[in-house]
């Protein structure tokens, strides 16, 4: 049998408690004590507005509130040893798409941990360095120093450096592997044109499949008046000998 229920679903966790738990008391206090150890924040809702809108004193007390109040249906309603308990927390926080985000990640109220970051620039494998880097000064300036504006001048001036010929030509190398054989591909990246070009040149010294190859494009323009035209010029420079 199945129920089919339109809208949202309250449940009331203190019915739970009191059929399945039975214990001398069912205050807060006592049920937060009794399977979380501790006794309850002691906060009325009354003033959950006002602790949000205060410091960052007010604030963390108001959070204690909360995941008290998370931790306790969960640890109560669970057979032990399973216990909710809390994690981390990342302030600040950019959400740049699923699984792609960076932030200040948190385990405790004195100072943050580190700048994590998932699923961009600064930790995928298959952007140069220059793009790693950059990204990564970008997101210390805006998430730990809280300067945009600095990071803005900061990207400038790495763009400056690119334009005029002042980065490594190491930082500016990208890897992509080679997930099949190069004549099972229907559109011939530079990796595997690349992969292509050694095996015609040298086949035992060529990259195999599931090995990553490195490569380097190079995009040159052109300024002439006012007017702006832009030829690309695409090589494929080998570093594999």
């Amino acid at each position: 049998m199945r129920a089919v229920i339109d809208g949202r679903v309250v449940l009331d966790v203190m019915q739970s408690i009191q059929t399945d738990h039975k214990l001398s008391s069912y205050t807060l206090n006592y049920v937060s004590e009794r399977f979380l150890g501790e006794r309850k924040e002691d906060v009325h809702h009354s003033m959950i507005a006002k602790l949000h809108r205060g410091d960052r004193n007010t604030r963390q007390r108001l959070a204690a509130y909360c995941l008290k109040d998370a931790q306790l249906p969960v640890t109560a309603l669970f057979p032990a040893p399973v216990q909710l308990e809390f994690e981390k927390v990342y302030h600040p926080y950019l959400l740049m798409g699923k699984k792609r985000y960076a932030g200040l990640l948190w385990t405790r109220a004195d100072r943050h941990d580190k700048l994590d970051t998932k699923g961009i620039e600064t930790v995928r494998r298959d952007n140069c360095a220059f793009a790693r880097n950059t990204i990564a000064g970008v997101l210390r300036r805006v998430l730990v120093l809280r300067d945009v504006p600095g990071s803005v001048e900061y990207v400038k001036g790495r763009i400056e450096e690119l334009l005029t010929g002042r980065v490594d030509i190491s930082e500016l190398v990208i890897t992509k592997g080679l997930t099949r054989e190069v004549s099972e591909y229907a559109t011939r990246a530079a990796h595997v044109e690349l992969a292509a070009k050694r095996r015609r040149r040298h086949a035992a010294t060529a990259p195999r499949v599931g090995d990553r190859v490195p490569w380097i494009g190079l995009n040159f323009h052109q300024v002439i008046g006012v007017a702006i035209r832009t030829k690309f010029l695409f090589r494929l420079v080998d570093f594999g000998g």
